[in-house]
């Protein structure tokens, strides 16, 4: 009858069951580490663009507009002194042709 007691070696296959360190499986879990892409999520200073739009300086082209000073041409229209050709019109003094009438 003793030697039925050596079954309890076969009992011992309950070493078998140490296939729980197969459940450290977990450690694949922490993929989470890849969940931190959310920082890519801040390309929000990508949207910063709108410095871009003060494009608005370029707006004071006005001041080009004060070409007004060119307008002062209006010395070069004292031309009129050229006007006083009329001292050649005193040609009157060749009409006393008239001597030459008689």
């Amino acid at each position: 009858c003793p030697t039925t007691s050596p079954v309890s070696l076969m009992s011992p296959v309950s070493p078998m069951s140490p296939v729980s360190p197969m459940s450290p499986v977990s450690p694949m879990s922490p993929v989470s580490p890849m969940s931190p892409v959310s920082p890519m999520s801040p390309v929000s200073p990508m949207s910063p663009v709108s410095p871009m739009s003060p494009v608005s300086p370029m707006s004071p082209v006005s001041p080009m507009s004060p070409v007004s000073p060119m307008s002062p041409v209006s010395p070069m229209s004292p031309v009129s002194p050229m006007s006083p050709v009329s001292p050649m019109s005193p040609v009157s003094p060749m009409s006393p042709v008239s001597p030459m009438s008689p």
